[in-house]
């Protein structure tokens, strides 16, 4: 029953003009099915995208705990905590729902070792906006540097 529970959620993920706190809901029931399943490593993600939107919300904290002892991940798992960009980085919103792929990109925001620093930084570094402002100032540097590269390239000197 918890597979077929798990389909209805991720399809409840996609609804029109559901709120914020109905996404929070669904995904935590989600985490809670994937968890029945034995699907710990998706069980996982989905608890740590709940808690990047709202740390408090039901007993969170706990199953992601849980659900990390029982991936057996390792060392990983004593610092961790969820990565909040996954409302952005849903499989509904891949083309195909790649969703090795998403994980991967997770993983790379999850590893930063500003988080391991200051654990307490963690919400704000994994946010959606967090993510989207490192995401456009690194496009406005590649701007900037193909900007240079062509200026270079014409043997304009650069203006200071």
């Amino acid at each position: 029953m918890p597979k077929l529970a798990v389909k209805w959620f991720e399809k409840g993920l996609s609804a029109p003009d559901r709120s914020d706190d109905e996404y929070k809901g669904i995904r935590y029931d989600l985490g809670d099915a994937l968890e029945q399943a034995e699907e710990i490593e998706e069980a996982l993600a989905s608890f740590e995208s709940v808690y990047g939107q709202d740390t408090t919300f039901r007993d969170v904290s706990e199953r992601i705990e849980r659900s990390a002892r029982r991936s057996g991940s390792g060392p990983r798992n004593a610092d961790r905590r969820p990565s909040l960009g996954r409302p952005a980085l849903d499989p509904e919103l891949a083309p195909g729902g790649d969703r090795a792929r998403l994980r991967a990109v997770d993983a790379l925001w999850d590893s930063n070792w500003l988080l391991q620093l200051w654990p307490g930084l963690r919400g704000l570094l994994l946010s959606a906006f967090t993510r989207g402002a490192v995401t456009g100032l690194g496009l406005v540097n590649v701007l900037l540097a193909l900007g240079d590269v062509h200026r270079h390239l014409l043997g304009r000197p650069q203006e200071r």
